[in-house]
C-alpha cells in the first residue's frame, strides 16, 4: 500500500480500500491562566455541540430549563416535554447552590428541585412530578 500526502489534509484512498471523511477540526479557546471568568446570575449558558456541560444545583427557578438529560428529586413546572421516567427509588445527591435567571441550559442537569414554567428535555428522570 502506497500512502501520498495530499494538500488540505485531504483523505486520498489506496485502490480498492474504504475511507471516511475525518471529522471536521475544532478550535478550543482558553484564558491564560490566572484570568478570573465570572457569570452573573442571569446568563444564559447554551450548549455546545460536542461537549457535554454539566450543571448540580440544589435549587433552579427560572421560565425555562432545556438539556439533553436531567435528573431531579422534584420538579414543579406548568409544562414538561420529554420522555418522563418516574423513579421513586431516585435520589439525587451532592447538589448545592441556588440557581436563577430566564433560562437554563446544560447538557445534563443534576438538581434537588426544579421550579420552573417550562422544563424541556429529551429525558427525564424524576421522583416527584408537582404541577402549579
Amino acid at each position: 500500500m502506497t500512502v501520498t500526502p495530499a494538500p488540505d489534509s485531504t483523505l486520498v484512498p489506496a485502490p480498492g480500500a474504504t475511507t471516511a471523511p475525518s471529522a471536521p477540526a475544532t478550535t478550543t479557546a482558553v484564558p491564560p491562566a490566572g484570568t478570573p471568568t465570572a457569570v452573573p446570575a442571569s446568563t444564559i449558558v447554551t450548549t455546545i455541540p460536542g461537549v457535554i456541560q454539566t450543571l448540580k444545583a440544589e435549587d433552579i427557578k427560572t421560565q425555562r430549563v432545556r438539556a439533553n438529560t436531567i435528573y431531579a428529586n422534584r420538579i414543579e413546572a406548568g409544562e414538561i416535554r420529554g420522555i418522563v421516567h418516574q423513579d421513586t427509588g431516585l435520589k439525587v445527591a451532592d447538589a448545592h447552590g441556588e440557581v436563577k435567571g430566564p433560562e437554563v441550559a446544560y447538557s445534563v442537569i443534576y438538581a434537588d428541585r426544579i421550579k420552573a414554567d417550562s422544563v424541556v428535555a429529551d429525558h427525564i428522570y424524576v421522583r416527584d412530578v408537582r404541577r402549579p
